[in-house]
């Protein structure tokens, strides 16, 4: 049926192709990681974020991640722990709030306490930083993470709970986020906890992390970062807003 000299078109090479988020975790957790580590929250982050990174050509067993003390312990040290039965007080934040902290700190002001392995330093290569830590009441002595460091661990939570089918064994949040508002973000952005898990683990809906979603502006010498197509107005018209 076909010519002897055709043969099947081969697979495109690794270099052409979109990489994945765990091929990407795995060529950081081959970067050498500092020695010492400024914070217990830090040391906790790094290792579960970059060091347990599993190759891309391995499975990647949810379960034992999830069950994991470290896991454990992460969630534990990021947002606390809660009983199962009880909603914990989580804080909503509006998304003027956000975008005023998605910058570099300034005078008198925390980096993120991921430090050089910070979300900012990977939206755009060109003009890398570090940003401004987020602090929100109740919060324990010592640096914390920024925005988008606080977006890509809770969203990382949240794909490994609903993979697994369960609900996470600790809060996963640190904060929620108002949408479906003018000038608040879309609901199409949002994580939202499924409701068989229950409100323990996210009562509230949050805002997803997505590096694509992000540009890098600099202001006199302040970088800081854009926000594209997250609005509600992004994905509602305002005849339709006004008509529900």
């Amino acid at each position: 049926m076909f010519p002897r000299s055709w043969k099947p078109a081969s697979p495109p090479p690794a270099s052409k192709r979109r990489r994945t988020f765990l091929e990407e975790a795995d060529d950081r957790a081959q970067q050498a990681l500092p020695v010492e580590f400024e914070s217990d929250l830090r040391q906790t982050v790094l290792r579960r974020l970059l060091s347990d990174a599993p190759p891309p050509s391995a499975a990647f067993n949810l379960d034992s991640v999830l069950s994991g003390v470290s896991y454990r312990a992460m969630l534990e040290n990021l947002f606390g722990g809660t009983d199962p039965h009880e909603v914990p007080a989580v804080p909503v934040l509006c998304r003027a709030y956000e975008e005023s902290l998605m910058r570099q700190p300034m005078a008198g002001e925390q980096p993120c306490v991921l430090d050089q392995n910070c979300e900012c330093m990977l939206v755009d290569r060109r003009a890398p930083f570090v940003g401004v830590e987020l602090r929100l009441p109740g919060d324990p002595d010592g640096r914390q993470m920024c925005v988008l460091c606080t977006r890509m661990v809770t969203q990382k939570c949240f794909y490994d709970m609903c993979c697994l089918g369960r609900p996470a064994p600790g809060v996963i949040q640190r904060y929620g986020n108002i949408f479906g508002q003018p000038g608040e973000y879309s609901v199409e952005c949002m994580l939202v906890c499924p409701p068989s898990f229950g409100l323990a683990c996210m009562p509230l809906p949050a805002m997803s992390h997505q590096r694509n979603r992000y540009s890098v502006v600099v202001q006199g010498s302040v970088k800081s970062l854009v926000q594209h197509r997250v609005g509600h107005e992004d994905f509602h018209s305002p005849s339709s807003t006004g008509a529900a």
